[in-house]
């Protein structure tokens, strides 16, 4: 298995707590802006999908180093 489907597969397995801690903590290279209420009122599936085009987008950035 690639590190990207690690990567969506553990998203995938995260509850919403976990979730918002990984985008509030990540440093993806642009302001995260979301309030924490903001992501606990979302849909769960909405919140993964922002999580992992978030973490596509830091792992992009550590690639280019």
């Amino acid at each position: 298995m690639s590190e990207r489907e690690d990567m969506i597969i553990g998203i995938a397995v995260m509850d919403r707590q976990e979730l918002i801690q990984k985008l509030l903590t990540m440093r993806c290279g642009f302001p995260i802006d979301f309030s924490r209420e903001y992501l606990e009122s979302i849909p769960l599936d909405n919140l993964r999908h922002i999580v992992l085009d978030a973490s596509f987008h830091d792992e992009q950035l550590r690639e280019a180093g």
